[in-house]
Order: C-alpha cells, then sequence, then structure tokens
C-alpha cells in the first residue's frame, strides 16, 4: 500500500469505524473500496473516485494528484458577486487599493464576524 492510499484509509478510519461501515455508507461494495486502497486511487474508476472524496469531503482533483485536501466549497453568494462586480471594475492599482482596504476594516472589531 502506497503511502496516499495509506493516508485515505486512515482518513476513513478517522470518521467511520471500519471500512466496511464506510462502504455501507456511501454504497459502494466492499471489494471496491478495498481495492482502491491496495491497487491505487489511480486505478480505480472515476465514479468510485468521485463517491469517495464526496463522502469524505475532499478535493477529486488534488487526490488524482496524490494529495487529500479538503474540498473547497465552490458557491458564491449574492454579496460576494457584488462585490467581485465592483473589484472588477477597478484597474489593477484599484484592486490593490481595495485589497489593502478590506484587509484594514478586518482589524476592527465592528466590521468582522470573528477574530483573525
Amino acid at each position: 500500500m502506497e503511502q496516499l492510499e495509506k493516508d485515505l484509509k486512515d482518513l476513513i478510519l478517522s470518521r467511520y469505524k471500519s471500512i466496511r461501515e464506510f462502504t455501507t455508507a456511501i454504497n459502494l461494495p466492499y471489494s471496491t473500496v478495498d481495492s482502491v486502497l491496495k491497487r491505487g486511487v489511480n486505478k480505480a474508476g472515476i465514479n468510485t473516485i468521485i463517491t469517495i472524496c464526496k463522502a469524505l469531503k475532499i478535493d477529486t482533483e488534488k487526490l488524482a494528484d496524490g494529495v487529500i485536501e479538503d474540498a473547497k466549497i465552490h458557491s458564491i453568494t449574492p454579496d460576494v458577486k457584488e462585490l467581485l462586480h465592483y473589484y472588477n471594475l477597478l484597474n489593477e492599482f484599484g484592486k490593490t487599493e481595495a485589497i489593502k482596504r478590506i484587509e484594514e476594516l478586518t482589524h476592527i472589531d465592528k466590521y468582522v464576524s470573528y477574530s483573525i
């Protein structure tokens, strides 16, 4: 078992009591997941890998690159869309200044929802 597959197995076992419990939870045959762990992620079918990654909330593309990393949330809220709209209207100097101003606001308690 290579390091990536060992790390994947360790991650599964950190969240589930056993590989069998994991396979039951994600509705994949035990033999399929066992094969992924023994033969390698790169030899598994794409649908199997996507199912495993979704269940573990890890990034599919990163796993294909040999790295286990949390999946990123790709949804953009209306507020963020509006911010991006105005940001994209700026020239390079304006963008640099906007980033500085937003960063400054994060140091003023009344503007942040948590401490950084």
